[in-house]
């Protein structure tokens, strides 16, 4: 038997809010993306490409000195640059979670027994 909660004009809708489980999800996928992309960025560079290939006993290829520097350096920007852009991608993530969370957050009627401040109400009186 299935126990059903009543619906009451009383009882507050539920807000549907992410977790922080959920954030720190996220945020281990997209640090995992840019490891596995500095990895991948790293199998271009022929310097760690011929090092794997001696370790494995394999034969090294020849390759265009030019573009080895090109590859190396453009390694170089990513790995020295990939920790910023993932904060700045996590923090817009978690940004736009944020916002999403408020748009769908139910807007709370008023109150005819809800205590004001009094500083509204006593602004016409300074007359």
């Amino acid at each position: 038997m299935e126990n059903k909660p009543t619906e009451s004009p009383f009882v507050e809708a539920k807000q549907v809010r992410f977790n922080f489980s959920l954030m720190m999800i996220l945020m281990l996928m997209v640090v995992a993306v840019g490891g596995s992309m500095l990895i991948f960025m790293a199998m271009k560079v022929p310097a760690f490409t011929t090092e794997l290939r001696a370790y494995f006993g394999l034969t090294e290829l020849v390759v265009d000195p030019e573009e080895s520097r090109r590859a190396h350096l453009f390694f170089l920007l990513y790995l020295y640059s990939a920790p910023l852009g993932l904060g700045i991608l996590v923090h817009l993530i978690h940004r736009v979670i944020s916002w999403f969370n408020r748009i769908t957050r139910p807007k709370r009627e008023s109150d005819q027994f809800e205590m004001s401040t009094g500083i509204a109400s006593n602004k016409t009186s300074g007359q």
